[in-house]
């Protein structure tokens, strides 16, 4: 499996409480087909911005990857 990228989490280790970040993190992740991780990595985002539309939005393809899809909508 490729390993996520290093860069993103030395951002987060700055900026921890970023939503943006946990998003970005979150597209890293399902673009590397890790749907489980990438979740997690949303889940946190919503959690510190639980209007995080594009967040939330985000999260919509891995719940159906994980065979979720009632809860993407």
């Amino acid at each position: 499996a490729r390993a996520l990228p290093v860069v993103i989490d030395q951002a987060l280790a700055i900026e921890p409480l970023s939503a943006l970040l946990h998003g970005v993190r979150g597209n890293i992740l399902q673009r590397l087909d890790r749907p489980l991780a990438a979740l997690e990595a949303y889940e946190r985002g919503l959690v510190l911005e639980p209007r995080g539309t594009l967040v939330y939005r985000n999260r919509a393809r891995p719940l159906v990857d994980v065979g979720k899809p009632g809860e993407a909508a």
